[in-house]
C-alpha cells in the first residue's frame, strides 16, 4: 500500500536525533519496569500509570516516525517540494529588508506569512520524508533560501539607514580619481553634464577649467555646463 503524501506533509513529525532521544527513553522506562517485577529493589511507583504513558510515547513515536518511500513517491515529493519552494520566492522579504525594515517591511512579511503558514509546514515536512536520517539542524530552516536582496548603502527612510560609502564601480577607479585635486574632480564630472555642489574647507584647491559657470558662497561652489 502507498503512502499518502499529501496526509504526511500536513502532520507533525519528529526529526532523527527526536525519534532517537525519545526511542532511548522508551527502552529506559522499560528496562525499568522489567526490572521492578522481578526485582523489589528496583520497584518504580505506579508502574501502571507509568506502562500506559510509555506506551502512549510509543503510539506517537510511530505516528510521526516518517515512512519508507518508494522511489516514485520519493521523486513525487521532490518535485512538490521544489514547487512549494518556488511558490514562497513569491513576494519574500529579503534579508536586507529584514535587517534595515524600510517602510513596508512589516505589513510585506505579514502578508507572506499569511499566504505561506501551511506551504511552510508541508516544505518542512518534505525536507524530513526526503531525509529520515539526516541530522543536519538547518535540514527544515527556510530562512538559508531567503535571497540577499539588494545591498544599498545608504536607506535614509528604514530604521537601520546605514551609512553612505562608496559603491562597487566607484571602488573599482578608486585609484583613477585625482582626490587631491577637487576643482578637477568637478569639473569633469561638471563638463559631463552633472550639477557639482560640494563645501571645501574655505578655499578651492583650483579654479575648475573649461567652458563652465561657476558661482560661490564663502565655502559653497557650485558648477554647471554653460548654455549659450
Amino acid at each position: 500500500m502507498g503512502v499518502n503524501l499529501m496526509e504526511w506533509l500536513s502532520k507533525p513529525l519528529l526529526r532523527y536525533k527526536q525519534r532517537e532521544q525519545w526511542r532511548r527513553e522508551i527502552d529506559a522506562v522499560d528496562s525499568d519496569l522489567k526490572a521492578g517485577a522481578t526485582d523489589r529493589t528496583r520497584q518504580v511507583l505506579e508502574p501502571g500509570r507509568l506502562k500506559r504513558a510509555n506506551d502512549h510515547r510509543k503510539t506517537l513515536l510511530n505516528a510521526q516516525s516518517p515512512p519508507e518511500l518508494s522511489p516514485q513517491e520519493r521523486d513525487s515529493l521532490a518535485k512538490l517540494s521544489s514547487s512549494l519552494k518556488s511558490e514562497m520566492m513569491d513576494g519574500i522579504v529579503t534579508q536586507v529588508e529584514q535587517r534595515r525594515n524600510p517602510p513596508g517591511t512589516v505589513g510585506k512579511q505579514q502578508a507572506w506569512v499569511r499566504r505561506n503558514k501551511s506551504k511552510v509546514l508541508a516544505w518542512k515536512n518534505a525536507q524530513i520524508l526526503l531525509n529520515p536520517d539526516s541530522d543536519d539542524p538547518d535540514l527544515c530552516n527556510f530562512e538559508k533560501h531567503r535571497p540577499l536582496g539588494e545591498m544599498r548603502a545608504l536607506l535614509t527612510d528604514a530604521a537601520l539607514p546605514g551609512y553612505f560609502s562608496l559603491s562597487p564601480q566607484a571602488r573599482e577607479n578608486y585609484d583613477e580619481v585625482n582626490w587631491d585635486d577637487k576643482g578637477a574632480g568637478a569639473t569633469a564630472l561638471a563638463e559631463a553634464g552633472v550639477q557639482v555642489k560640494y563645501t571645501t574647507a574655505g578655499k578651492v584647491a583650483r579654479k575648475p577649467e573649461g567652458d563652465i559657470e561657476v558661482s560661490s558662497t564663502d565655502d559653497v561652489l557650485v558648477l554647471k555646463v554653460r548654455k549659450d
